[in-house]
């Protein structure tokens, strides 16, 4: 057909269509029905798409007087726009809610369905936040849960998951299983159990054998009583090969993907063919078997069409088999491939980045983050090779840029599983960031990792405390926040605790779900509060240098899983020193812990402990001859990893002289500090008690599992003692608030990682102590294991030192095993005298022990383990003097007073 008359057909065809539309438009003047008027557009001769163009224009924009059946006829136009254009069904499901809602409010059922359909339409928009509105509004309007209610959790758990909050996300799936097993809705409900493997995937959970087993035989059996179609088994298997490929059974992996791909290839799904053939890839990698895995990714370009997140990863997978062949700028090419697919513009370049804006505007910014992850650690290999300090300088550009985005993704999860993924992923980062530096000889920028590493997971809770004072929220609202938050953890609590944990699980979600609805209405409401929140300032290194002591030395560490670093700073100068043999240092650290945890029984054991303590003190501090080290008198220590169960000052310097004598305590006073920038946080938010003590002295209790003590009831302490039956908890949380320094004398110890502090009608869990947001000036606990805990890699060390720097207080001090309690009392007392005589904290510790040794010398109790185990952390200063400030002022007036009138007496006498 020539090219005029195919023009002329189409004049032919507008005309007709235009005839009957203006045929249609005087048909309708003369109807006033809704019914009647879709019923004479479905008979038009037009297309489907244009029949939606004429309801837009007459049940959408017109009103009628049957206000049900022209909602009827919205939800008709919505199953058409379901088949032919769904984006355009959602203005006539916002029509027929505002109708249903206004008119026919009764039918509960249909406006249940309407807001299940707004929040349906807008997930295929990808437009999440209405998908959780109206899938909220819909929550909150059914009464009873039914099978609707199951799909909109799901929906929403699906959401969550695509936006990287995989708790939420688990949270929502466990509330729609919940459901479905009630209505008995089979195929939903196996629709849950995939995509709740779907979001294990993606977290790299991995399963123990057994665990494994049991989940494996779970879902198939399930599989075959739903009647599950071909696709879901495919997904079931294919998933169930990548959880054992995160587990590291290669075989078995390999065995359930080529299962899944038989499925595949039977109906045809070229793109599941393409994301097996990807995954099997990554199985012969881990098998060293490049080739193999170079010809699966090609085959799976072949499959995978137009899928860009596919084919993104794709890239990523090919720039890691090349990398790992030494191929590097081949590798850094394909990784620039691989962030050139998902972003929402064009680039490409070897030399340049792309824009931060650009990339948190994407949606699919954490696969971005992942391929810009592998580029930085391909350029620092490359740099390994080349030793072209180009190379290099490009690592660090991408590690800027890295290290912006995983902030950015980690401020808009809220959950603490979710945070803890992406924390993960960046103390990883971190260690290989502070590698850089040390290359580059930029150890104040070392020193900004080494802060960024450990702050932000310890700073969060301190600035969200800072956020409400600088956004000035009204007092009810934070009062409340507070409340909301606060059932949320006790929930958390006895989630953790009670086995039945099924009989919990809705009461939990109901009060997380609550809290967050909260604090999304309080940002919206105070968008300052958002903005203080989510920044969180990092100290300067020239800050930390200005606060330092002319002799005082900094020492902070970073351990990574091969490399680890410490960087030594003083007033005027930095260094930075790579620790050599890492993991014989974590397993000597490890192994001396055993020593240094007991008494010493014979001089054998001493001997021992003096050997390998040296051993480990050149080791942990390589500098260790150095003059800026040697001339210090004070160390304040950062530490990481298994290092926070190691107190320095235990360390032995020499094995030429006398064990007493080579303690690194006879030589400087020691003090610790999770992080600068926690400290500087806590010194802003000034404690609002007034400026005495608090002493809670416990030697019975309750809970006739716990021993009781020997320590002496006096009143040893100024200020206030509550003693045994008066140190309950709630007079503890009541007088925390009063003032600012508080002593406690109890039990300690951890139930399932959580650590607690007895009371002597219950105990005291660091969750509690979150919400105290008064800071201390010092908070002494003379308990077991209060600085001890459980390190998490990306999170640190869980303990109740850090609940009480969390809390706001500037220092603590704690112990780090279990102390006897005779000797640890009697530091205790001495460190109070001396704060009270006008030493400083780590001064009024230091010598507390060093008088201890002194008198104890010569004999077992001399031993680390009776005087080294309690240390202090955060601030050092002194105690403010304002305790005595009025004391001070009536003196002043008495003594004027006396000088004024002896000399006006001497001048009446004369």
């Amino acid at each position: 057909m020539s090219l005029q008359k195919v023009k002329n057909n189409r004049i032919i065809q507008y005309i007709v269509l235009t005839f009957c539309l203006l045929f249609f438009m005087c048909t309708v003047k003369a109807q006033h029905n809704a019914q009647k008027v879709y019923d004479s557009v479905m008979q038009l001769q037009i297309s489907q798409k244009e029949k939606i163009t004429a309801f837009q224009t007459t049940i959408l924009h017109k009103e009628y007087s049957n206000k049900e059946t022209h909602a009827d006829v919205c939800y008709l136009v919505v199953k058409l726009c379901n088949k032919v254009d769904k984006p355009s069904a959602i203005p006539f499901l916002k029509k027929e809610l505002a109708l249903r809602k206004k008119y026919v409010s009764s039918n509960k059922n249909l406006i249940a369905r309407t807001y299940y359909n707004l929040g349906y339409f807008y997930w295929f928009q990808e437009d999440y936040n209405n998908v959780l509105t109206y899938h909220d509004s819909l929550l909150s309007f059914v009464k009873v849960k039914d099978k609707r209610s199951g799909k909109a959790y799901e929906l929403m758990a699906r959401v969550y998951k695509n936006t990287g909050d995989y708790q939420r996300a688990l949270d929502y799936f466990d509330q729609a299983e919940t459901i479905f097993k009630k209505v008995e809705a089979k195929r939903n409900l196996l629709g849950v159990y995939i995509n709740k493997l779907t979001l294990f995937v993606e977290q790299k959970y991995r399963f123990t054998n057994s665990d494994f087993k049991a989940l494996e035989s779970e879902i198939l059996n399930f599989a075959d009583k739903a009647k599950a179609t071909e696709k879901q088994r495919l997904m079931i298997l294919f998933n169930l090969g990548t959880i054992l490929y995160h587990s590291q059974q290669n075989k078995t992996s390999l065995s359930y993907y080529n299962k899944s791909l038989l499925i595949a290839e039977k109906i045809e799904d070229s793109l599941k063919i393409a994301q097996i053939y990807m995954n099997k890839a990554l199985v012969y990698v881990k098998k060293s078997e490049l080739d193999e895995a170079l010809l699966l990714n090609e085959k799976a370009l072949l499959f995978v069409g137009n899928a860009v997140d596919e084919k993104s990863t794709i890239y990523d997978n090919l720039g890691d088999i090349y990398v790992r062949q030494k191929q590097y700028e081949k590798g850094i090419k394909f990784y620039n491939k691989a962030v050139n697919e998902l972003l929402p513009f064009h680039w490409e370049t070897k030399e340049n980045l792309p824009d931060y804006e650009k990339i948190i505007a994407s949606s699919d910014r954490k696969f971005i983050l992942g391929y810009l992850i592998d580029k930085q650690h391909a350029w620092l290999r490359f740099y390994e090779t080349t030793k072209n300090k180009k190379d290099l300088l490009a690592a660090e550009q991408t590690l800027q840029l890295i290290d912006k985005v995983i902030d950015d993704i980690y401020f808009e999860s809220k959950e603490k599983l979710s945070k803890l993924f992406w924390r993960k992923e960046g103390a990883k980062l971190y260690v290989n960031a502070v590698k850089i530096c040390f290359l580059l000889n930029n150890p104040a920028k070392a020193f900004y990792y080494i802060e960024k590493s450990k702050g932000v997971t310890l700073l969060e809770n301190i600035s969200a405390f800072s956020a409400k004072r600088m956004a000035k929220l009204p007092q009810e609202v934070i009062e409340k926040e507070q409340m909301l938050s606060q059932s949320v953890k006790k929930m958390e609590q006895l989630f953790v605790s009670d086995k039945k944990k099924d009989s919990l699980k809705s009461h939990y979600f109901t009060a997380k779900e609550k809290y967050h609805k909260y604090v999304r209405g309080i940002e919206k409401e105070y968008p300052n509060y958002l903005r203080y929140r989510t920044s969180l300032p990092i100290i300067a290194t020239e800050k930390v240098q200005e606060s330092l002591a002319e002799y005082e030395v900094v020492i902070a560490y970073i351990l990574g899983e091969e490399d680890g670093y410490v960087l030594l700073m003083n007033q005027k100068s930095l260094q930075i020193y790579p620790l050599k043999d890492l993991k014989s240092l974590k397993s000597s650290i490890t192994a001396f812990q055993k020593l240094y945890t007991k008494p010493f029984e014979t001089t054998a054991e001493a001997t021992n402990f003096q050997q390998e303590g040296f051993k480990i003190y050149q080791q942990l501090l390589p500098f260790w001859e150095s003059t800026m080290y040697q001339k210090a008198t004070k160390l304040t220590v950062v530490s990481d990893g298994n290092i926070h169960t190691l107190p320095l000052e235990l360390l032995p310097t020499s094995i030429s002289k006398k064990l007493e004598e080579t303690y690194l305590i006879q030589e400087k006073e020691v003090s610790y500090r999770y992080s600068f920038s926690l400290d500087r946080q806590n010194e802003l938010n000034r404690s609002n008690g007034k400026p005495e003590s608090t002493s809670f002295m416990l030697t019975k209790f309750k809970d006739t599992t716990l021993t009781s003590l020997s320590t002496t009831s006096e009143n040893v302490f100024e200020g206030t003692t509550f003693l045994n039956e008066n140190a309950t908890k709630e007079r503890f949380l009541k007088a925390y608030n009063e003032t600012s320094q508080v002593y406690i004398s109890s039990h300690a110890g951890t139930t399932n990682t959580i650590p607690w502090l007895a009371m002597f009608d219950e105990k005291v869990y660091p969750n509690e102590l979150y919400f105290l947001n008064n800071p201390k000036e010092l908070v002494v606990l003379n308990a077991c294991k209060t600085s001890a805990g459980i390190f998490n890699e990306g999170e640190g060390v869980f303990s109740l030192t850090r609940a009480f720097l969390n809390s706001g207080s500037k220092s603590v001090v704690a112990s780090l095993w279990n102390l006897n309690e005779k000797s640890g009392m009697e530091i205790f007392t001495t460190f109070r005298s001396n704060l009270a005589a006008g030493q400083t904290k780590s001064e009024a510790l230091h010598h507390a022990k060093l008088m201890y040794l002194k008198k104890y010398a010569n004999t077992s109790q001399s031993s680390p383990y009776y005087w080294s185990g309690m240390v202090l952390t955060g601030n050092t200063e002194a105690l403010s003097t304002s305790v005595n400030i009025w004391k001070t002022i009536g003196f002043a007036i008495v003594g004027i007073s006396i000088i004024f009138f002896y000399f006006k007496y001497r001048k009446r006498s004369y």
